[in-house]
């Protein structure tokens, strides 16, 4: 009979294993010590972690992972459905081949039980069971949609791209917050979504739309109006979204940022609390950015990146190479509650005329004398006047 080699010790916060006579390090699976010519040689590594752990529920996404104390010997993992049959996938490792990491060719199928089985040459399988929340299935009523504010949560998201400056890159985001609501124009059920933007705030720990800022077209393009040639509507297969726009502009610590065409996705939970799944990309004009760093050298951060990583910054559209390609993935949001009925359109014109706003950030010399910058707000005119001489 084989040796059972791991005795499990803890299954909550993940698997803990360790091997009676077979140590992580030193020798081990010799039931004859009076020989050394079998496997006293044989190194048995022990089980640090799980991810999903055991009985774990409402997980999302298509990643199983195992870590050990050791590099085991032939380790492996594999992921079954409730039925036995064997997810699809591919296993790549980390940790100098500590951990190996088993990731299914699709997501893994929602409310539903899923069984892993672990194993390495010198000791027993090692299987636990965890099951998927609802993510997945589809939204009840689409309609429900139409108005509902939701966050990008950036600061839990994970930077993947450029890669060695995730960091870098989530540390300038992390107060960024970016409300969308499908709306009225949407087509759900024959597979288009319109969407406006905002830029958010905290209030008292709440987020809520920060009024001092226009709202953001982002399926409607320049003209703001559905129905002309710049639409660019989002896509809808609930319950999945897929929003390509052409620019979002955001304030940055106080700097403000373009990211250059934006693409975002999101799968809803079905009964519209939030979301998961999501991917941020897009490419973000570095040189507003680089007072962040204390410098004045509109090259300081794409330097920085080229020194740190060897990645260089690609053309903006004006042949200058300012621009750095960003992608993150497992963005998340939340349903905004506290945003009744959805974003409140804002104009450019709207915020210069709400004196609560300090409309010197819009005006040409820094003042709040009506002189508008038409760059900034250009339904005024060239003029930058505030009369009817302007086109207002």
């Amino acid at each position: 009979m084989r040796p059972q080699w791991w005795t499990l010790l803890v299954l909550s916060l993940g698997l803990v294993a360790v091997a009676p006579g077979c140590p992580s390090t030193g020798n081990g699976g010799d039931d004859d010590d009076s020989t050394t010519s079998d496997d006293d040689d044989a190194a048995c590594a022990g089980i640090l972690s799980v991810s999903p752990e055991q009985d774990a529920s409402d997980v999302f996404g298509s990643k199983v992972s195992v870590t050990w104390d050791a590099v085991p010997s032939s380790g492996s993992i594999t992921v079954a459905d409730a039925a036995g049959a064997a997810v699809g996938g591919a296993i790549s490792d980390d940790d100098n081949g500590r951990t190996l990491i088993f990731t299914a060719d699709a997501t893994l199928a929602a409310s539903s039980t899923f069984g892993v089985t672990i194993s390495q040459d010198c000791a027993d399988d090692v299987a636990y069971n965890f099951s998927t929340g609802p993510y997945g299935d589809p939204v009840g009523t689409e309609s429900d949609l139409i108005g509902r504010a939701f966050n990008l949560d950036l600061a839990s998201a994970t930077f993947v791209e450029p890669a060695g400056v995730g960091a870098l890159l989530q540390g300038f985001l992390v107060d960024v917050y970016v409300i969308f609501n499908p709306n009225a124009d949407s087509d759900l059920e024959n597979g288009s979504m319109h969407i406006t933007g905002a830029v958010g705030a905290l209030d008292g720990g709440d987020i809520v739309q920060d009024l001092c800022n226009e709202t953001l077209p982002f399926t409607t393009g320049p003209d703001g109006v559905v129905g002309t040639a710049d639409d660019s509507p989002a896509a809808w297969d609930n319950p999945d979204m897929s929003l390509q726009a052409k620019a979002l502009e955001l304030s940055v610590q106080g700097v403000n940022a373009t990211i250059q065409d934006l693409l975002i996705t999101a799968k809803f939970h079905p009964e519209l609390t939030g979301f998961v799944g999501g991917t941020f990309a897009g490419a973000i004009d570095t040189r507003p950015l680089v007072g962040l760093l204390d410098s004045e050298d509109p090259n300081a951060i794409c330097d920085l990146v080229e020194e740190t990583v060897g990645i260089t910054c690609d053309d903006c559209g004006g042949g200058e190479n300012f621009c750095l390609g960003i992608v993150a993935e497992d963005v998340s949001g939340n349903y905004l509650s506290n945003i009744s009925g959805g974003l409140t359109d804002r104009s450019c014109v709207d915020v210069i005329d709400d004196a609560s706003c300090g409309n010197g950030s819009y005006t040409v010399d820094g003042e709040d004398d009506g002189e508008i910058d038409p760059a900034l707000c250009p339904a005024w005119g060239a003029t930058g006047d505030d009369d009817d001489s302007a086109g207002m």
